[in-house]
């Protein structure tokens, strides 16, 4: 289902219409209980649920890359955290070299040391906002890879988003579903119906984690040398 779908299950199930259950009350609801969902299996799952690859070409001279141009639909994603990032300097690499992060709040030296210093057998990274910077800079022209491993957050939707949009998997979108029935009844004032609801939606929420929890997923970046391979178990 895509988010205007789910808003008119929900119409549909609590026998309301558009003009009650207005399109820009409907998708304030959605996300409410969207980011709702998203924390709980972020807690749940230990965040691999939200787990991404963002990368990119390294470039002559440039140190600085900026994570969400080369994150996968970054426009509908913020970034929780860096996990990894790794390095490929010169096209005779075999296997990336993980970079090692450095505190800029807690530094040994200056910055201008490790750009002198740090060999690419032992680089370093620093974090400022969604730039990563690291050390030392490359000096060859679109040779190899960074990536970047993240762990990010789901942004709220529009209604008109599509069923691919929605980061959670769409065997529980009718969670979704559930979750809003009690917001319409209690709108409604149908107390009753409303805690019913809430009943069915505190149950409907175990059985997605459970199945969450249980799933035997992995995901493997499959580009060219790359024989990293991350279990979400």
């Amino acid at each position: 289902m895509n988010v205007n779908d789910i808003v008119n299950n929900v119409r549909t199930m609590s026998w309301v219409d558009e003009n009650y259950y207005t399109d820009e009350l409907a998708i304030a609801h959605f996300n409410f209980i969207y980011q709702d969902l998203t924390n709980e299996i972020i807690t749940e799952l230990k965040e691999d649920y939200y787990y991404d690859i963002a990368i990119t070409w390294l470039a002559q001279n440039v140190n600085r890359y900026n994570i969400k141009t080369v994150l996968h639909n970054w426009e509908t994603r913020d970034i929780n955290k860096i996990k990894n990032v790794w390095i490929k300097y010169n096209t005779t690499d075999e296997y990336f070299t993980k970079v090692e992060r450095i505190n800029t709040s807690n530094l040994n030296y200056w910055l201008d040391y490790y750009e002198k210093n740090q060999t690419q057998s032992n680089p370093v990274f620093y974090v400022n906002w969604n730039d990563i910077t690291i050390f030392p800079t490359p000096k060859k022209d679109n040779v190899w890879w960074l990536k970047i491993e993240v762990i990010y957050q789901p942004l709220d939707l529009l209604i008109t988003d599509t069923e691919d949009s929605i980061e959670i998997n769409k065997r529980f979108h009718r969670t979704i579903v559930s979750w809003m029935l009690p917001f319409v009844y209690a709108y409604k004032q149908q107390p009753q119906l409303e805690q019913m609801k809430l009943q069915e939606y505190w149950l409907a929420k175990q059985k997605m984690l459970k199945q969450l929890k249980n799933r035997n997923e992995e995901i493997v970046d499959i580009r060219p040398n790359d024989n990293i391979s991350i279990n979400l178990n």
